[in-house]
């Protein structure tokens, strides 16, 4: 049987679809004060599109104190499902990776890593891409059309 989330995370397509999603940049996650390090930072990942900053915060801080706690966003406003997390201090991080990943939050499982960007590699960026799908590198699954023609592009096709 499906888990369903809890009544506290279920957002309507309204909610899900509201300004401050589309708003959102990784200046929220990514600018932690000046004197954050790497070691301070962890990546969550495999979050339910319907967790959001406060609730993350709240389920890290069981590792420790939380600076700062950002969902990453898609272009549409839909969540990518991962998070930066930032701690005071470096121990607070590790405890997290240790203690926190393969919990539970909203229904689902999470990881947690450290985080492998730079600090402030997020800054100002509207909506990054932090991997893309599966093999995909980060790149577009739809070559760029060219310039001199017109190209169609079918993909999600069978192999057989």
């Amino acid at each position: 049987q499906p888990l369903s989330p809890s009544p506290a995370f279920r957002l309507s397509p309204l909610q899900r679809s509201a300004p401050h999603h589309s708003n959102f940049t990784m200046a929220d996650a990514g600018a932690a004060p000046a004197d954050v390090t790497a070691a301070q930072r962890v990546y969550c990942g495999n979050l339910s599109w319907g967790v959001d900053n406060e609730a993350l915060k709240e389920h890290m801080g069981a590792a420790g104190t939380v600076l700062e706690a950002g969902i990453m966003y898609r272009g549409d406003g839909r969540s990518k499902g991962c998070a930066i997390v930032t701690y005071a201090t470096p121990e607070e991080a590790a405890k997290a990776i240790e203690t926190l990943t393969d919990t539970e939050l909203d229904g689902r499982k999470m990881f947690v890593r450290q985080d492998k960007e730079p600090v402030g590699a997020y800054a100002g960026k509207k909506n990054p891409s932090v991997g893309g799908g599966y093999k995909s590198g980060g790149q577009s699954a739809a070559p760029a059309p060219p310039s001199d023609g017109t190209q169609l592009y079918i993909g999600n096709l069978p192999w057989s």
